[in-house]
């Protein structure tokens, strides 16, 4: 399953993962939902083909339920707001405030000189 910052979409990021777990385990829509609070044991399925929305709230708890780490989850809410949002002006904060989250904490592969030169703990020492 792809990196949760890769997505742009929320209903895609919880297909995607009910997908992923239900290839692994016996997984369902009702464990999901039930795990994250909901008492419709569908809840979550619907939401992923965009029958239902999610509150601000709601997100919070499918996102804790997902097992996201705190920067993934607030992306997530992010994602949640980028999708809702009424106006331009709504979808744009969203999408920066999603972008400066995947940019804070996306690693970087480092390549050729750049590895050889963090390769020795030295070489950072040394050049400061």
């Amino acid at each position: 399953m792809k990196d949760i910052l890769e997505y742009r979409d929320y209903r895609q990021y919880i297909a995607d993962y009910y997908a992923d777990r239900k290839a692994k385990s016996a997984f369902s829509w009702q464990e999901f939902a039930k795990t994250a609070g909901f008492s419709s044991p569908v809840y979550l399925k619907y939401v992923s083909e965009g029958r239902f929305n999610l509150s601000e709230e709601a997100a919070t708890r499918t996102a804790r339920a997902m097992h996201l780490a705190d920067f993934e989850c607030e992306f997530f809410v992010e994602m949640v707001k980028f999708d809702h949002a009424k106006n331009d002006t709504e979808k744009r904060a969203a999408f920066s405030k999603m972008i400066s989250i995947a940019d804070a904490n996306k690693a970087k592969i480092l390549e050729g000189e750049s590895f050889r030169f963090f390769e020795d703990w030295k070489n950072p020492v040394l050049r400061e």
